[in-house]
C-alpha cells in the first residue's frame, strides 16, 4: 500500500484534528464568556411577559372569579401564560 503525502486527500486527513482542536477552543471561550456574564448578573433566555406586579394582579383577578380569557386579554398575553402562572402558584403552595 502506498500513501501519498501530497494532494487534497492527505490535506483532508490532516484537517480533522485541527478542526477538533479549534472547536475545543471555541467551546472553552464560549463557556468562559457565559460564566463571566453570569457573574455580572446577565439573565439568559426569553424575557418574561408579565412583571411581578402584573402576576400578583392576575392572581387576584383569578381569586375574584374573573375568566382566564378576560385576564389574558387585559394583560395582552395568551391564556396559556395565565394557566402557567396558576400552575406555578399551585405547585409552590
Amino acid at each position: 500500500m502506498i500513501i501519498r503525502r501530497s494532494g487534497p486527500f492527505y490535506t483532508l486527513l490532516n484537517t480533522g484534528p485541527i478542526a477538533e482542536f479549534e472547536r475545543d477552543l471555541i467551546r472553552e471561550r464560549t463557556s468562559a464568556g457565559r460564566n463571566a456574564a453570569l457573574t455580572r448578573g446577565v439573565r439568559f433566555g426569553r424575557p418574561r411577559k408579565m412583571n411581578d406586579e402584573q402576576r400578583t394582579l392576575a392572581l387576584r383577578l383569578v381569586s375574584e372569579d374573573k375568566s382566564i380569557s378576560e385576564i389574558a386579554k387585559t394583560f395582552k398575553v395568551h391564556k396559556a401564560t395565565v394557566y402557567r402562572l396558576l400552575d406555578k402558584v399551585v405547585v409552590t403552595e
